[in-house]
């Protein structure tokens, strides 16, 4: 294989990578982001990808490889997409905790010890005993330290996680 074949294939995979990736996060920021970063943002998916598509299709009856090639750099920057998007602070999440009441105070105490300190707490009555209800907004990065806190004090409480686009 020659090397301007090569440097295609690494630039069909890196740059289907990036424009998958990009795609990932302008998706995640159109409703709540800066209108001139979103459109930056989705103005250079789309250089990329008319960019990386030319190439992918010229020659490709003799290049079938280019197939995978372009699939794998989907798939890859699917995921890397996925991963900054977690890893950004912009995703939130309302996460409602349903516990009987008599675990109000330890749940509260152990949430704002931990630097939750945003959260509702309402009662209701439950089919047999009242429940204690916490609704909190957070990052979508912070559920897993909040699900260890509650599953740390009672293993069978009602998490529910709720999308936000604030």
């Amino acid at each position: 294989m020659n090397d301007i074949k090569f440097l295609n294939y690494l630039f069909i995979f890196f740059g289907n990578i990036t424009q998958i990736s990009l795609n990932t996060i302008y998706l995640a920021l159109a409703p709540i982001g800066n209108k001139i970063i979103v459109s930056l943002i989705n103005g250079t998916v789309n250089l990329i990808y008319v960019l990386v598509l030319a190439m992918t299709v010229t020659n490709i009856e003799k290049e079938p490889v280019k197939i995978l090639i372009y699939s794998a750099g989907s798939a890859l920057g699917a995921l890397i997409g996925m991963h900054i998007n977690d890893k950004l602070t912009i995703s939130k999440v309302l996460l409602t905790i349903v516990v009987p009441e008599e675990y109000r105070n330890t749940l509260h105490k152990n949430l704002c010890i931990n630097g939750f300190t945003n959260d509702i707490c309402l009662v209701a009555k439950g089919k047999d005993k009242k429940r204690s209800v916490f609704k909190l907004v957070i990052r979508k990065n912070e559920k897993n330290t909040i699900t260890t806190i509650v599953n740390n004090i009672l293993s069978d409480a009602m998490i529910i996680t709720e999308n936000l686009r604030i």
